[in-house]
């Protein structure tokens, strides 16, 4: 009991803290420029590329230092030692509100880096997180100053004391989503590997899981002037997702490849949507291609109307 009141006391003390974020944890650079200077905000650098230029205080990561191999797959959620360590030699402490950041002018899909940050933060008890809508391309765009070099950052004394593994879907939580259908199962890789008419080189089998729906996570997003912005509106979202026969007030589990992805679609089903009980399954099709047991689904060829 003494624990848990600990445990209490330290996330009040924490929000206390933070820097107020939207409730979609998207923020704009009008937000940032209005908070770049507070002592609780940390700033993390997701590019591939940094081109010798970041924004002013960020700090450099990169996905591989926070997803794992496991055997030969790549995109695991890291251990928590592996995350305890990035996060303490980043200088981050519970009172911080973590902001991260894409190039946003890459791909569709290039704010998955940030929706996976923000997603095993969670998984480990970091909930004061939000993601810079645009990324490094709205900030340029919009006049944001930048600075030569990441920030080195003392190492904070950070140490995991929760782990949210409802956040985190197994086979045996797909198995019962198959067999129940109390769980609604989405993809989020492109049409052709859900279809199954291509497949990574790493998935065993070409197809998608029995009843699950598919929105391949680009769609989450829209150009606007050689940008990728995430979208906002709640309404766009929702709509996107049931039209594909999801429904955002049951549970979801949403799946790709290797699990890296589908936290897009984990992000905008909870943040925009607002569909409460949403995890994502860690492995995805990786794993699941691998299992001789498990059935993979190759969708029927459209066939044109008859003239």
């Amino acid at each position: 009991m003494l624990y848990r009141k600990i445990l209490l006391i330290s996330s009040i003390v924490a929000c206390a803290f933070a820097l107020d974020v939207p409730e979609n944890k998207i923020v704009d650079t009008k937000w940032l420029k209005e908070n770049i200077d507070d002592r609780n905000l940390v700033l993390v650098d997701l590019r591939d590329d940094k081109g010798g230029a970041f924004i002013p205080g960020a700090i450099d990561w990169h996905v591989d230092d926070f997803r794992e191999y496991r055997f030969d797959i790549k995109g695991f959620v890291a251990s928590p030692i592996q995350f305890e360590r990035l996060i303490q030699q980043s200088g981050i402490t519970d009172d911080k509100t973590i902001v991260f950041y894409s190039e946003g002018n890459k791909s569709a899909t290039d704010y998955i880096g940030t929706t996976s940050a923000v997603y095993v933060s969670e998984v480990y008890g970091l909930k004061n997180t939000a993601i810079l809508n645009g990324g490094y391309a709205a900030w340029i765009k919009d006049g944001g100053k930048t600075a030569p070099n990441a920030k080195k950052p003392a190492k904070s004394e950070f140490k995991i004391t929760e782990v949210n593994s409802d956040l985190v879907a197994t086979v045996y939580d797909i198995d019962n989503a198959v067999v129940t259908g109390d769980w609604i199962l989405m993809d989020g890789r492109s049409d052709s590997h859900f279809k199954g008419e291509t497949a990574h080189s790493n998935a065993a089998k070409n197809g998608h899981i029995r009843d699950a729906h598919s929105v391949f996570i680009g769609k989450f997003v829209e150009k606007k002037d050689g940008i990728f912005y995430m979208k906002t509106d709640k309404s766009s979202v929702v709509n996107l997702i049931n039209s594909a026969g999801g429904d955002v007030t049951k549970p979801t589990i949403w799946y790709c490849n290797a699990g890296f992805f589908a936290t897009g679609g984990w992000f905008m089903s909870k943040y925009t949507a607002g569909t409460e009980n949403v995890t994502v399954y860690d492995g995805s099709m990786f794993e699941y291609s691998r299992l001789p047991k498990r059935e993979v689904l190759k969708s029927e060829p459209e066939v044109a109307p008859a003239q």
